[in-house]
């Protein structure tokens, strides 16, 4: 069984029925798709699985999940706005319930804000998150 489907599914439901976070962005463009229309747009994509390198048990497994924010302005605030709650989200007793595997932990990483090159008025975020997975069966 691969962690990282389960633990997507389980932060999509988390994001996407929050009612602060879809007051600012609606849920149905709260995706795992790269090309989604309109914006803003969050994006739950590039989560990589490998090692834990905690023991010779092969139980645990470490993620890396990133998330996308896009949003068309000219500076960055309503970004920055989907990012916290996002990250708010992430770090305020999410314990999600997964098939086959428990999150042992959760650790933030980074936050970057950055420009699109070919149009100025996008505005792309990344927030990036270690978690130690467990499988439970």
């Amino acid at each position: 069984m691969i962690s990282t489907l389960e633990f997507q599914k389980a932060v999509f439901a988390q994001l996407s029925l929050d009612a602060t976070l879809t007051a600012l962005i609606p849920a149905t463009s709260i995706v795992d798709a790269a090309d989604h229309d309109g914006m803003p747009v969050l994006r739950i994509g590039d989560i990589t699985e490998g090692n834990a390198d905690l023991t010779y048990d092969q139980s645990y497994t470490t993620l890396i999940a990133n998330f996308h924010c896009f949003t068309k302005e000219t500076g960055k605030i309503a970004n920055a706005e989907i990012m916290k709650r996002v990250r708010t989200l992430m770090e305020s007793g999410f314990n999600p319930t997964m098939t086959g595997f428990n999150m042992c932990g959760l650790r933030f990483d980074t936050v970057r804000f950055m420009r699109d090159a070919d149009d100025s008025d996008i505005c792309h975020g990344v927030l990036s998150y270690d978690i130690l997975m467990e499988a439970t069966e």
